[in-house]
């Protein structure tokens, strides 16, 4: 094939610019792309991503890195295992700065082409938590406005919803916070006890009724916000490739997060509860604008 030596390709380019730029990745080079947050835009380009992988026998690898935290591999478990017992309610609590000079930066910031707000940036990693912790959500309704900054996109949603499982949540996500980071927390409150994973990037376990010796020993300290839970994303890549094993997460399981997402979203358009299995895209996030892709795309390879 073209470039042998390279097996897979990282596409780490603007949200809204990694559905194009990993079908180029595919149909010129015939190459596996990892796909950084969110994976794509809208769920049809999942469905256009998974039928060219097919057909060209590559692999898509979605990062989630915060699925890898210790604390949330902890709560994984406690879930699998019942420690927590039935859910009641799940939490999501993420109260971020992002300031107007932080959308300023680049073109594609604060954009519902190329980005998204809070929900899409921010908080996709909260919701794919919650998927990942609590199972599916079946219903959902939230509203979105803009308070901090002059961006056409959200910084700050609620919404409540309502897992298959019967369980109830509720989700606050805003970057309007000022002057700066205060919290990312995750809590499930079950008939056996409570777990909150905390921190400012979600990476400490602040509270486990069951097992309070536990809190200490699954707590990380981040330098940064990305984490340490790429590493686990790329011996997902080397185990499915040299082993024949399985990505870190499922790439179908990535465009359920994506579902959910825009299930907020038309939830918003509707002004409704929105069944989250059968939502229709939004209108907004990851409308086409040629002129801002533009400033991003590359160029056709030569033949």
């Amino acid at each position: 094939s073209r470039h042998s030596e390279i097996d897979v390709v990282a596409i780490v380019t603007p949200s809204g610019m990694h559905y194009e730029h990993a079908m180029d990745v595919i149909r010129h080079y015939a190459k596996s792309v990892v796909i950084e947050k969110p994976t794509v835009m809208r769920m049809s380009h999942g469905t256009e991503l998974a039928r060219a992988a097919s057909e060209k026998q590559v692999r898509l690898f979605p990062v989630f890195q915060y699925r890898f935290n210790k604390c949330v591999q902890r709560i994984r478990r406690a879930m699998g295992e019942g420690e927590l017992g039935e859910v009641a309610t799940a939490t999501v609590r993420q109260r971020w700065c992002r300031p107007q000079r932080y959308y300023d930066r680049d073109p594609w910031r604060g954009t519902f082409a190329l980005d998204g707000g809070a929900c899409t940036n921010q908080g996709v990693h909260h919701l794919d938590m919650l998927r990942y912790l609590v199972g599916e959500v079946k219903r959902v309704n939230a509203r979105m406005k803009t308070f901090g900054a002059n961006i056409e996109v959200e910084d700050t949603a609620v919404a409540t919803l309502e897992f298959e499982s019967g369980a109830l949540g509720t989700l606050e996500i805003t970057t309007a916070a000022r002057p700066i980071d205060y919290e990312s927390s995750l809590s499930i409150v079950g008939s056996k006890g409570l777990a909150m994973l905390g921190g400012w990037a979600t990476d400490k376990l602040v509270t486990f009724t069951p097992r309070p010796e536990d809190q200490e020993a699954f707590s990380d300290t981040f330098s940064d916000a990305y984490g340490l839970g790429h590493h686990d994303t790329y011996a997902g890549v080397y185990d499915t490739l040299v082993n024949g094993g399985t990505p870190a997460v499922a790439f179908e399981d990535a465009i359920s997060t994506v579902r959910l997402l825009h299930a907020l979203y038309y939830s918003d358009e509707q002004g409704r509860w929105v069944d989250v299995a059968t939502t229709p895209e939004s209108a907004r996030l990851g409308r086409a604008d040629e002129t801002l892709s533009a400033h991003y795309r590359t160029p056709s390879p030569r033949r």
